[in-house]
């Protein structure tokens, strides 16, 4: 079993075959613990279904509904299928497709986007940026500093900003997770990049959350307050797989306003230059 931890959460995956374990232990290599695990997960590549049927694979801006079914969600697609116990803590994930690690990616992300929501935490679509104290040491500028959120969906800008930020550790160009923290919130890397990123400095980083900017893109750079109910509405667009259940939409919207009030919440107009860190609090 190989253990997974993403801000805290434990997840033990049991991957079958054996090439599909190893090439799992070397994607997730970054983000693996010896501890034991909160959750256990078992995999199963069907490489003979593979073979017969079609070629597909997972995209990043693809959502698969999930189903509810007593205490479990299923997930079901044309190259996978699962189902997740959050009361047994336990789930199991099969697989039909040609790129075993691409779908069972899908199945992780949603996975972890359940734990979060289960503990009071978000997955979110955003790019994270932890950027350096001033006045610090060189060597402890980054574990002083605070992160940047840029929510976004595909195309919002998310990755373009990463790009444009050279001095800033980048927790996540697509997905990051955050827990609740005394009276404020800590925004973790995720191992849930855009695929074609190279760059990916700060993938297991953390810091403090200071502030959350919905991307627009424009000619001109300037920052927008988001009222509360609009900033809200911001959050929860940009939550993926638990948007899409209404039985818990209510205390999305509660925990999404709380977050709200606890960091602010703007509109960032900005243009394909770094110019915009000049209006961010450092």
């Amino acid at each position: 079993m190989t253990t997974l931890d993403l801000a805290g959460w434990r997840v033990g995956f049991a991957c079958h075959p054996a090439s599909v374990a190893a090439a799992f232990t070397e994607r997730y290599r970054s983000f693996l613990t010896d501890a034991s695990p909160h959750f256990g997960a078992t995999v199963f590549w069907d490489a003979d279904a593979a073979t017969r049927g079609p070629h597909t694979e997972w995209s990043a801006g693809t959502e698969v509904p999930l189903q509810v079914s007593g205490n479990s969600y299923l997930l079901d697609a044309p190259s996978y299928c699962g189902r997740i116990d959050m009361v047994r803590a336990e789930a199991t994930f099969s697989l039909r497709g040609r790129a075993p690690l691409a779908d069972l990616e899908y199945c992780v992300r949603t996975l972890y986007a359940l734990l979060a929501d289960r503990d009071g935490g978000l997955l979110m679509h955003a790019a994270g940026l932890l950027a350096p104290a001033r006045n610090h040491p060189r060597s402890t500028a980054h574990r002083n500093g605070h992160v940047h959120l840029f929510v976004g969906n595909s195309g919002s800008g998310k990755s373009t900003v990463v790009g444009l930020s050279p001095h800033a550790l980048a927790l996540n160009d697509d997905l990051v997770l955050l827990r609740h923290q005394g009276e404020g919130w800590m925004a973790y890397g995720t191992p849930f990049w855009n695929a074609e990123t190279a760059g990916r400095s700060g993938e297991t980083a953390s810091g403090p959350l200071t502030g959350i900017y919905r991307l627009v893109q424009d000619h001109d750079v300037f920052l927008e307050r988001c009222g509360p109910a609009a900033a809200a509405a911001e959050l929860i667009a940009n939550c993926p797989v638990v948007n899409g259940d209404p039985a818990r939409l209510p205390e999305l919207i509660a925990r999404c306003s709380r977050l709200a009030n606890a960091v602010p919440v703007q509109r960032l107009h900005f243009r394909k230059d770094s110019e915009f860190w000049g209006l961010l609090p450092r």
